[in-house]
Parts: structure tokens; sequence; C-alpha cells
């Protein structure tokens, strides 16, 4: 009996063990369950509808080499804040209450996606970290890890952005086929923002086999269209772009392809102008590419000027700059192609204006983008030297004409001005009916009447205010009528209504803010006195001016005439030495001057200026190296003697003084050393009277020191 209840008893335990098995096993599956549908898959669904959003979204245009993935910034936070919320909020559910649930570290990630996309890389970052050093699935921590990469990428940092990606790189394979396309799509965005074309490249044909819809097949292989054509490898552009034709996702990129295939046919083969020309004719003649002509436009300049049919080029990116709303890229690339055309001509003040205009609408995804605000730069400090140069030019000049060639010079530039005036009106006009979409088409029959063809108004338009002014447009019997009618009422009234008819609304004048002939006279110098101060003004910006020319603008023969200009108006200037051993310099480096012209300027620096810097460099080519040490052993003499001078031992730092001044009376010291000097003798019992003196030639002779006003304060002690 016994043996029968130590048997039951044993199988009461057997069966309890099964049954809080039985139990822990369905409380692990609540806790899967209850994590997956209650946080994780509402979350994962809100993530994924953000990320087609954010990653698939349709570029403004196809002018700029193509981004890989959007720029993370603080727009997207604000755009999409409650689905970000929403995505952390179910997310954390599931790691807050179900901590034992196969799915939490997932949420966890969707967390770190969300942050990341938000631009609050610290949390995100440390989200990553967490999801890459405690899961076990291999997906989650190289999917982790790849974002790292990204997010690093994002912030700029270098160091770890290297070290992150040669750890995941060490890994052992296999990486899924999800894992291996980010992977290659954050390197292809990176580079690609480093401007790295060639390693984008690389990553997006590693990226290919991956993708799987008609929008990232047609994007990816026209960006890699765009690579493969600036490092001119048309065959391969060519390939490229006819993909992208063949999956287009929307008509735009359908016609961007198209273009491109058009364009690069056209330089492989010969003859092929006038059907390109045909072709572009017959784009713009189709109503469906009414809002897309500024693209066409833009295209066909590009290829125009690639044949370096400058003009038709210049005359196609401006329709194209005129009907672009401002999104995107056009106007910026359009605005920079005219510039650096300009640019080279030489045409400078007009680049700069261009590369202004070009600074509004670019931004660091640009191209080069660093280069190209160095060259607006350079510009800009040309345009404001040469702009003071020609006005002072201008008004000495003027000052030498009698006022009958004064009032005529004026008049003609009055006109000039009026006349850009009035062509800007024109060309608003024309461009406003450009913009303005037909609404249906002109009869055959009366299609040649005079107000059916819209340049003739406008140009009879121009003409009537330039001949008439801001009057009304009207018949003659309205405006005689008017005034019959006026002419019954009250002479005040009367008075009134016949200066509101006969003068024109100053707000509408054109030609407001041209100053008149007598404003423009009063700018003239009436004096030799101001002549006088023009010209030290005039020294300046000259000499700045050839400088711009040399140094930034690298214009040779343009900085040889500047600085000619400069050494014959202003040989006793001090910056005369600089400007002829620039010459010289120029002469010798760049064969732009004979060698008599080269070696005039050097005879002139040696014998003339046989005292500066610059002749010194001439005479002896080790001057620099020579000064460099030698300034060196002054500084720790000058050290030792100032130390002297505190510690009161002013007999022996007198006596290192003299002897810095003796052998080494040129030096970077100089001011340093003479005022030591004057304070010595000063302790010493000096004549007062001799120190004072001394003080008073130390402040008139190193007027640039920062040593001048302290000699003043002891002059004023001293003096006391």
């Amino acid at each position: 009996m016994i043996h029968i209840l130590k048997k039951i008893n044993r199988l009461g335990y057997y069966w309890l063990l099964v049954l809080g098995l039985g139990l822990f096993s369905s409380c692990q599956t609540t806790q899967d369950i209850a994590g997956k549908f209650n946080g994780y898959f509402l979350s994962n669904e809100r993530i994924l509808g953000l990320e087609d959003t954010l990653f698939n979204q349709p570029p403004l245009d196809y002018i700029e080499i193509l981004q890989v993935l959007p720029p993370i910034d603080t727009m997207n936070k604000i755009t999409y804040a409650e689905s970000f919320d929403f995505c952390i909020k179910k997310a954390s559910h599931t790691v807050q209450w179900f901590k034992r649930s196969k799915w939490l570290d997932d949420c966890y990630l969707i967390i770190g996606k969300a942050r990341f996309y938000q631009g609050d890389f610290v949390n995100a970052l440390n989200t990553f970290r967490y999801v890459q050093s405690n899961t076990s699935d291999l997906f989650l921590r190289n999917h982790a890890l790849i974002y790292m990469i990204w997010l690093f990428s994002e912030q700029g940092d270098m160091r770890r952005f290297a070290i992150t990606k040669k750890y995941l790189e060490d890994l052992k394979p296999p990486f899924s086929d999800e894992n291996l396309k980010l992977y290659h799509r954050v390197m292809a965005n990176h580079y690609r923002r480093t401007q790295n074309l060639a390693m984008t490249g690389a990553h997006l044909k590693l990226l290919k086999p991956y993708l799987k819809t008609r929008l990232n097949k047609s994007r990816f292989n026209f960006l890699l269209g765009q690579i493969y054509e600036l490092y001119k490898r048309y065959e391969d552009a060519l390939v490229h772009y006819q993909i992208s034709e063949k999956y287009a996702f929307n008509y735009e990129i359908r016609l961007q392809a198209q273009m491109r295939i058009k364009n690069i046919e056209s330089k492989q083969r010969t003859g092929q102008a006038a059907v390109l020309e045909q072709f572009y004719k017959e784009l713009d003649e189709d109503e469906k590419n009414w809002d897309l002509r500024d693209k066409i436009y833009f295209a066909h300049a590009s290829f125009l000027l690639g044949q370096n049919e400058i003009g038709k080029a210049s005359q196609k990116f401006n329709q194209a700059i005129q009907l672009n709303s401002g999104l995107g890229h056009l106007k910026g690339q359009a605005y920079l192609a005219q510039g650096k055309v300009l640019l080279e001509q030489g045409k400078y003040s007009q680049a700069a204006n261009y590369y202004d205009s070009a600074s509004n609408f670019i931004d660091p995804t640009f191209l080069n983008y660093e280069k190209i605000q160095a060259e607006g730069k350079d510009l800009i400090k040309f345009r404001n030297a040469y702009n003071k140069v020609r006005d002072i030019d201008k008004l000495i000049y003027l000052y030498g004409l009698s006022e009958t060639e004064r009032a005529a010079f004026f008049e003609k530039e009055i006109q000039a001005e009026k006349n850009a005036i009035l062509q800007k009106v024109e060309n608003q006009k024309i461009n406003a009916t450009k913009r303005k979409k037909p609404t249906a088409s002109v009869s055959s029959e009366v299609s040649d009447w005079y107000f059916y063809d819209e340049k003739k108004k406008i140009l009879g338009s121009t003409q009537f205010i330039k001949i008439w002014g801001q009057r009304k447009l009207q018949d003659h019997w309205r405006r005689s009528q008017a005034v019959l009618f006026s002419n019954e009422r009250n002479t005040d009234d009367n008075a009134q209504r016949t200066t509101r008819i006969n003068k024109p609304d100053t707000k509408e004048n054109l030609f407001e803010n041209v100053a008149s002939l007598e404003q423009r006279i009063q700018q003239i110098p009436k004096t030799e006195g101001q002549i006088a101060q023009l010209k030290i003004e005039l020294e300046t910006h000259l000499y700045n001016l050839a400088k711009v020319y040399i140094f930034d603008l690298e214009n040779i023969p343009m900085s040889i005439q500047t600085y000619r200009r400069f050494v014959k108006e202003y040989p006793f200037s001090s910056l005369a030495p600089e400007a002829y051993y620039t010459l010289f310099i120029i002469c010798r480096k760049f064969s732009s001057c004979t060698k008599a012209e080269q070696e005039e300027y050097r005879r002139i620096l040696l014998h003339q200026y046989s005292d500066s810097f610059y002749a010194n460099i001439v005479k002896n080519p080790n001057y620099v190296a020579e000064q460099n040490a030698m300034n060196a052993k002054v500084e720790k003499l000058y050290a030792t003697a100032f130390a002297h001078y505190k510690n009161k031992k002013y007999g022996t730092a007198e006596s290192l003084v003299k002897d810095i001044m003796t052998k080494y009376p040129k030096n970077k010291y100089e001011d340093k050393v003479l005022l030591l000097s004057i304070l010595i003798q000063y302790y010493n019992a000096a004549n007062k009277s001799e120190i004072i003196n001394e003080l008073q030639n130390f402040i008139s002779i190193h007027q640039e020191s920062p040593l001048k006003d302290f000699a003043g304060q002891i002059l004023e002690v001293v003096g006391d």
C-alpha cells in the first residue's frame, strides 16, 4: 500500500512539472503574440510606410546628379511628427510590457529608426548600439550596424564611419539580401554626398540586382547614366538611360531619359544637329510638355553649350530660367552655366552677377559646391575692385571735360539706361506671355491680325511707352470728351481733373530711379583737391584689382596691364616695390613679357627701390631664410635682455640691446628692441628731455607698431 502511495506521489510531481512547463510555454507564446500584434506589427507597418514615402520621393528635377537617399533634416520631424510619435509609442509598448517577447529587439530597432529619421542622432545611436550589442539575431545586428554607418555619414563623423564600416566588412557572411541592398544604398549615398562619383557608381552597380520596383530601376539607372555621362563614357551612359526609359515610373523621367539619349546620340554621330533641333521643336510644341518646357530648354541649352554654340545656349538657358518655378536645381545650374561661360571669356563683372544669382539656388549637395563658392567670392572681389576703379576713372575723366561735353556724355548715358529698362519691360511681357497657357487656338483666317500676334502687341506697347511715356492708352475722342467734360466744372475741380488726366502716376513711372542730368553733374569733383583725394583712393583700388587678376582669376595679361598702369601712375607708392617684383616674377614664370622687359623690371627694383624687401629677395634668393634665422637669434637675445631688465640688471640689459642694434640693425623686433633701450636709459637716469625726444621719435616712426600706445603712456608719465 505504501509503495502504491509513493508511486502516485511521483506521478503527481510529474504531472505538476508538465503542467508548469505548459503554463510557461503558454505564457511565452502570449508574450510573443501580444508583443507582435500589440506593438511590433502596428509600428512596423507605419515605419515601412514612412520609409516608402521618404525613400521613393521623385526628385524635383533631373538636372543635378540625383541623390541616392533623402537627406535627414529637421523638416522630416515637423512633416511626419505624428507618424514618428506613433511608431515610438507602439514599439515602446512592447518594450515596456512584453520584455520576454521575441519581437523585443525588432521594436528597439524601429524606435532607433524613428529617432534617426527625425534627426535625433544621439538617442538613435544609443538605440542602434543596444540592438547591435544585445540581440542574438544576426539580421538585426547587421541592420543596426548599417544604420550606424548611415548616421555617422550624415553627421560627417568620418572616423567612426570608417571604424564601423571596417567592423561590418570583417564580419563573416552570409548577409541577407535586404541588408546587402541597404548597405550598398547607404554607401552609394555616402559617396554621392562626399562627391566621390566613381565609388557612387561602383556601389550602385552592386545594388542593381536587388532593385525590384520600376521606380528604383528607373531612378538608379538614370543616376548611373548621369555618372557615366559626366566621365564621358557615353556608351555606358546610353545603356543606362535606355533602361531608365524602359522602366520609367512617370512621364517626366521618361522625357528626361529620352532627351539625354538624343543628346548623346548627337555627340556620337555626325550631321545630327538638324535632327536634334527638330526633336526639341516637337517637344516644345507638344501640349503635354507645357509645364516641362523649362526642362526641355535646359536640356537643349546644355547640348548647344557642349557644341560651343554659346549664343544659342545662353538664349535657351534664359528661357528655362524665366519659365522655371524656382524649385529644384534648374535655375542654379542655368545661372552657373552662363556664369562659367562668361568667366572663360573674361567677362568677370557679368559672370559675378550670374554667380550671385546661382548662389540663391544652390546648396551643399551641388557637385563641386565648394569650388563654385570660391569662384563666386573671387568674382565678387573683382567686381568690387573693378567698379571702384571704373567709377573713379569716370569722375576724373568728366572733371577734364567742358560743360557741353559733360551734358552730351550724360544724355547718352541716361538714354542707354532708359533703353535697358524698356528692354527689361519687353522681356518681362514676353516671358509672361510664354508662361500663360493658351486656352484655344485662333482661326487661321484671322491669325495674322495684329492683336492675335503677342510679339507685335508687346513691341507696340513698348514703343508707345518710349514715345508717349506712361499716359493711358485710349482713343483721342475719349481723351477730348474727358477734357470737355472737365471744362464744365468749377475752376478748382477743373485744375484737379486736368492734373489727373495729363500727369502720369509716379508709382508707374518706369524711369523714376534714373538719375537726372543735374544729379549726375553734381557728382563731378569741383576742385583739384577733390581730384587729389580720388587719386589717393584709386591707388589702393587699382592695386587690389591687379592682385585679383593674378592671384584669384589667374588672368596673366590683365594683371600685367594693371600692374603696369599702377607703377606708371604711382611710382612713389609704398606698394610700388611689390608691384615691380610681381611683374618681374610674372614675366619670368609665365613668359608673358620679353626678356628686355623682365630685365627692366629687375633693374628698376634694384636701383630705385634698393633698400626694399623685394629688392633684397631679387639680389639674394636665400634672403628670406637668412632673415628668419636672424630673427630667431634676435628673439632669443631680446628675451634675455628683457629678463635682465625686469631683474633691474640695467647694465647687462643695455649691453645686450646695443649688441642687437649693432649686429642686426634691421630685424622683425626692431620696435621692441628700441623701446626697451629707451626704458633702460630712463632707469639709468638719462636726460629727461632726451628720453621725451626719443619716445616722440619712436611714436612717429613706428605708427603701425602695437607698442605705439604703450610708448604714448610712458611719454605721459615721463612728461609729468
